[in-house]
């Protein structure tokens, strides 16, 4: 039973009755680690942000980081937009990098998602009308980011199957 239910739920918070709270397995270990630092840092600026804020600082990793980041959001009162700015720039001074959360799954949906959107025929049909409308200018910018958009499949086709070729 329980198997079932993962399948269709993948997370589900359950309780002595069953399931009580769908939440998603990201969700649910993200509310954790807030909560965790809510209970290690007792700094007046961390404690004053909204969860949202307090999750785009979870990169920055050790309390006293996110001590500093959660000081220094409060004090120029960022938005969630410049509080990920912020928290990439401190991790590039850092020598790190943002951890892309990507998983085959989550690839694979994406790529057919896309696809099952672009690949039909109402989609030609209304790109062939939308043509003989277009200045050139416009067309040819469009195309040549779906070429781009060719490319960047491309590159990721040959590094699934083992071909790879590192970009200069």
């Amino acid at each position: 039973l329980h198997h079932e239910m993962s399948a269709r739920h993948p997370c589900p918070a359950t309780r002595a009755g069953g399931p009580t709270l769908r939440i998603s397995r990201r969700i649910l270990y993200t509310s954790l680690a807030v909560a965790a630092h809510d209970k290690r840092i007792t700094d007046q600026a961390w404690r004053g942000l909204d969860a949202g804020r307090k999750k785009l600082l979870l990169p920055l990793g050790t309390d006293e980081r996110l001590r500093e980041g959660a000081q220094h959001v409060s004090k120029f009162k960022l938005t969630q937009a410049s509080t990920r700015e912020y928290v990439t720039e401190v991790l590039k001074a850092g020598g790190g990098a943002r951890q892309l959360r990507l998983t085959g799954p989550r690839l694979l949906a994406r790529v057919k998602g896309l696809c099952s959107t672009l690949d039909k025929a109402a989609v030609i049909r209304r790109v062939t009308e939308l043509r003989k409308d277009m200045p050139a200018a416009e067309r040819a910018k469009i195309a040549d980011e779906m070429d781009r958009l060719k490319d960047v499949f491309a590159g990721l086709s040959r590094t699934l199957r083992g071909s790879v070729r590192r970009p200069s």
